[in-house]
């Protein structure tokens, strides 16, 4: 009788083990841009290296070297401005932790550090000001509640008011990702129409 829960919990070890073995498999392994389990999870929709604001730069170049180490290449309009550096001081902080216990992860040095923060926050996410008196129309309460849980407000005049609805919807496909409250299609239109009336003025 012993013997047989033995066998039991060992095969159940040798298959726990095997299912952690994948798993950390395919966080550690660095396959090429948008493949992998690991870059999809962590960033689903990722740009190419040639698709980033100016691929060629010293800035760009080690944006691309470093990060598309851990996931897909976030677009530097992710974030704005103020949020770049410590997002990418956690992001930097993450990756020390998976190369202390993974082989393959290189950490940018103090220089090459500051060169990639400038870069992202030169081509960062146009935000509205503090006190802006788009916030205070009556129609901002769904787009400040919704937009604001990922990053800051973005200003309206970034897009176009015949992009706005692409990029809302691409938006609440990202809140289903990471598991967040989507918006409805009525709270998506008053978004749309909030910041298409802005961008007109």
């Amino acid at each position: 009788m012993k013997s047989r829960y033995l066998k039991l919990l060992l095969l159940l070890i040798s298959l726990m083990t095997f299912f952690l073995i994948g798993q950390l498999y395919a966080m550690g392994k660095k396959p090429q841009q948008g493949e992998g389990k690991a870059k999809g999870v962590l960033i689903p929709e990722g740009l190419t290296e040639k698709e980033i604001p100016e691929p060629g730069s010293r800035g760009g170049t080690l944006f691309t070297k470093y990060c598309s180490q851990c996931h897909n290449l976030p677009n530097p309009a992710m974030y704005s401005n103020d949020e770049w550096r410590n997002m990418f001081e956690r992001m930097v902080s993450h990756a020390a932790t998976i190369g202390s216990t993974m082989k393959g992860i290189v950490l940018p040095d103090m220089g090459e550090k500051e060169e990639i923060i400038v870069y992202l926050q030169s081509h960062g996410l146009k935000v509205l000001i503090k006190g802006s008196p788009a916030l205070k129309d009556p129609d901002a309460f769904q787009f400040f509640w919704y937009c604001s849980t990922c990053h800051a407000a973005p200003d309206p005049t970034i897009h176009a008011p015949e992009e706005w609805k692409k990029v809302v919807t691409r938006m609440n496909n990202h809140r289903k990702h990471w598991g967040r409250p989507e918006m409805a299609s009525s709270e998506m239109e008053e978004i749309v129409k909030f910041l298409s009336k802005r961008q007109a003025k």
